[in-house]
């Protein structure tokens, strides 16, 4: 029974590192897996600082993840009604990309939906297409970014995990 929970476990933890590319937080995801981990094995080797650390990790990976969306599409000239575009168009983008493609939909969704959110607010602000492009390639960097950098994150207390554990 315990080689059930240690696969159960270690699913769970890559599933936070590929959860990222979906837009789910997969740096939470391997928080709870911890903290489930703790509590059935008496924190003998994942500690509540140990989780406390991961925690931190988590919320880091959040906030780069909501300030690199809003800073790529404003490096490149989003206004404030083009940002608005670029985060709704990236959830519409999710789930639509979710019904096509059940594994990579997502993911292209995300990222082609805040390139057209920014692109098609910006069009609706008058600022020209040209400006609305390079917003639009702006939104779709700050999230490629975003995406990025949260699997990086998810890989380093992947690792951490892994080498407290075992």
């Amino acid at each position: 029974m315990e080689i059930v929970g240690i696969i159960a476990f270690i699913a769970v933890l890559l599933l936070g590192i590929i959860s990222p590319f979906f837009g789910l937080p997969g740096t939470f995801i391997i928080v709870a897996d911890s903290l489930v981990y703790g509590l059935i094995t008496r924190f003998q080797k994942i500690t509540v600082w140990f989780l406390l650390l991961l925690l931190g990790l988590a919320v880091v990976g959040e906030i780069f993840e909501f300030l690199s969306n809003i800073f790529g599409a404003k490096h490149y000239g989003a206004s404030r009604l083009g940002l608005i575009g670029a985060f709704l168009g990236g959830i519409v983008g999710i789930f639509i990309g979710s019904s096509f493609l059940p594994i990579l939909g997502p993911l292209v969704g995300g990222l082609v939906g805040a390139f057209v959110g920014a692109f098609l607010f910006e069009l609706f602000k008058k600022e020209g297409s040209k400006r609305a492009i390079t917003a639009g390639l702006g939104a779709f960097l700050g999230r490629v970014a975003a995406i990025s950098v949260k699997v990086f994150i998810t890989i380093i207390m992947t690792v951490l995990i892994l080498t407290k554990v075992f």
